[in-house]
């Protein structure tokens, strides 16, 4: 966990340079707050169907899809369901995150912006650790 009254931007820049410094990777950061990553749990649109924490993602965007993006999504997704919030996107794997088309799509660089995908487990402990950092 990070503290920083630098804005998001400001914070993702400086820690994409210094990953890149230390370990020569250029590798997208994207940056969500205590009471973003809060708003995310409680939001859960598919909190009825998703059972498996570990088959459910949240892949978090650098800005929100493009129109032509979500419909290309709709015509990939088989079985799979997702939902889009803001700079989230919410994906019910249930027979695994595998190869799925959709889970394809959610990885790939043609989505079109910065992307990084954490399982639900995932996601509920960056947001119980956030928690606890600032409860010290």
């Amino acid at each position: 966990m990070l503290s920083s009254r630098a804005s998001p931007e400001r914070v993702a820049r400086d820690v994409r340079s210094l990953i890149k410094q230390e370990f020569d990777l250029d590798i997208a950061v994207l940056v969500r707050s205590q009471a973003e990553l809060l708003a995310i749990l409680r939001r859960n649109p598919l909190k009825k169907v998703a059972t498996n924490p570990r088959r459910y993602l949240v892949t978090f965007l650098s800005v929100s899809l493009p129109r032509g993006t979500v419909d290309e999504l709709r015509r990939v997704a088989k079985h799979e369901l997702f939902a889009i919030a803001g700079r989230e996107v919410y994906s019910w794997h249930p027979d695994g995150i595998g190869r799925t088309p959709l889970w394809e799509r959610l990885a790939s660089k043609s989505l079109g912006v910065q992307a990084t995908s954490r399982n639900w487990a995932t996601v509920t402990t960056l947001a119980g650790m956030a928690a606890e950092s600032t409860s010290r």
